[in-house]
């Protein structure tokens, strides 16, 4: 008999071999059975040793794979780390649980997820993967895999409860014990500063990344400092915000993600990207301050998330402006700014006043700010010609702004979660950035891939097609 692995949320035992015998008991995902396969009416069955018997397999009836054999995981053997470093990801709320334990603070998440209706099935944080009371378990099985990096977020508020202020010397040592964990694994730890959940301490005492520049630069810089103080000895790489992109536009502009606004979708994502921008260029000073080049300093940078843009007609003028102008509103927003000291041309020009303005010292802090490129690239889209801005301010937002028409060709394969497979793309957007900002310590993917139910021959036959690579 062989070891199987409920792979479907639930999964049920019979009596019999028919989807209409009684049923014995639910088994939850990650249960193992043990027992024999065997087909009935043309369905794979399996025998339980116990004497039950569990459906394998129903995709035939809409139910998609429910056991798999349990199998060790996969070592996965790479080129030398001086050629290529395989790492994973992740952000705090996502996955470290303990949301009231231990003096953490709430953040903006915390807090939207208590809205009813915010979150698809009004899920919330609080436990998630339990990664801060399982960060060994998950440690051991990083390292099983062969993972050579752990990119970590630091949350916040579980560090500074209320933004600033008094330390949670609990929280501190837990992201010690984590980087310990690592470094004794041979996994080399990457943190990152902000991963979108801002203390709500914060939000609540001065309006967060919509408040004065003064109060979240000055907030964000003693989080900052203390991180390097704290962690600095031992992390050597660092990315102090990920994807802005989404916090300005999907925090500020549609409401999808906290603090959920969307009132002032023509105003608010400009402003609270631009913070973001100053804050990064305060903190980077800072790093490079506390650890100069003779003291062997360390990698900081940005992790932007963008789509590649392909033009729907190569030979059309109009769709490959539209092309450059959807490059600009994504990527160019804060790539330009921390690689040349200002804002793309295209948005300057779009947004007059509505688009905050660097001061001399600020685009002296900025240009250069980032040592590496770090990006986060899923998927592409096609783009034609301009589309006309809105006609009032009520209609207006980021999205009309950049004035653009985007779709996915029909006969790309998508993820579960609906985005188009396209492995082309990533290799013309490393050509994109190579040869427009030329970063002097390279490009970090710093995430990358595809969500699927289960491995397919999907995935197997996109590697091939394009040669084990992107």
């Amino acid at each position: 008999a062989n070891e199987f692995v409920a792979v479907h949320e639930h999964v049920v035992e019979r009596q019999k071999p028919s989807v209409n015998a009684p049923i014995e008991q639910i088994h939850k995902a990650g249960s193992v059975v043990s027992g024999t396969p065997w087909e009935y009416d043309g369905l794979p069955w399996l025998q339980l040793n116990s004497g039950g018997w569990m459906l394998m397999d129903g995709s035939s009836l809409g139910l998609g794979l429910l056991l798999e054999e349990k199998s060790e995981p996969k070592v996965l053997n790479f080129p030398p780390p001086d050629k290529f470093a395989f790492g994973v990801s992740m952000s705090a709320y996502q996955i470290e649980g303990a949301a009231d334990l231990d003096g953490r603070g709430p953040s903006i998440w915390d807090e939207f997820c208590t809205r009813w209706g915010a979150i698809s099935n009004n899920d919330d944080g609080k436990v998630a993967c339990d990664h801060y009371n399982l960060f060994e378990e998950d440690v051991a099985l990083m390292a099983k895999l062969g993972v050579q990096v752990y990119r970590l977020s630091l949350s916040w508020s579980r560090i500074l409860p209320k933004g600033k202020g008094p330390i949670n010397e609990k929280g501190v040592t837990f992201y010690n014990r984590l980087i310990d964990a690592l470094l004794e694994k041979g996994i080399v730890p990457w943190i990152t500063l902000y991963h979108w959940d801002l203390p709500l301490a914060l939000e609540q005492e001065f309006g967060g990344w919509l408040g004065p520049k003064e109060e979240i630069v000055s907030a964000f810089c003693i989080f900052a400092r203390l991180a390097f103080q704290r962690f600095g000895d031992r992390v050597s790489n660092w990315i102090t915000i990920n994807e802005p992109w989404c916090a300005a536009v999907l925090g500020y502009g549609t409401g999808e993600h906290a603090p959920g606004h969307k009132h002032l979708p023509h105003m608010e994502p400009y402003l609270a990207a631009h913070n973001m921008l100053l804050c990064h260029a305060e903190a980077v000073r800072i790093y490079r301050e506390m650890y100069p080049v003779e003291a062997g300093r360390g990698r900081i940078g940005l992790s932007l998330n963008a789509e590649w843009r392909e033009p729907c007609e190569l030979d059309s003028r109009q769709d490959l402006d539209a092309c450059q102008r959807a490059m600009d509103f994504q990527m160019g927003w804060f790539a330009d700014p921390t690689w040349f000291g200002e804002y793309p041309k295209c948005m300057r020009e779009a947004l007059g006043d509505r688009l905050p303005q660097f001061s001399p010292r600020e685009k002296r802090l900025l240009q250069g700010s980032c040592d590496f490129f770090g990006l986060n690239y899923y998927t592409t889209r096609v783009v034609t010609g301009h589309q006309p801005h809105a006609a009032n301010w009520e209609q207006r937002s980021y999205f009309t702004d950049e004035g653009v028409t985007t779709f996915v060709d029909s006969g790309w394969d998508t993820t579960n979660m609906g985005w188009s497979i396209v492995p082309w793309g990533l290799r013309k957007m490393l050509a994109y950035i190579s040869n427009r900002y030329k970063p002097r310590c390279g490009i970090v993917i710093t995430e990358n891939g595809a969500v699927l139910e289960q491995t397919t021959s999907l995935v197997a036959s996109k590697v091939n097609e394009h040669g084990g690579r992107a």
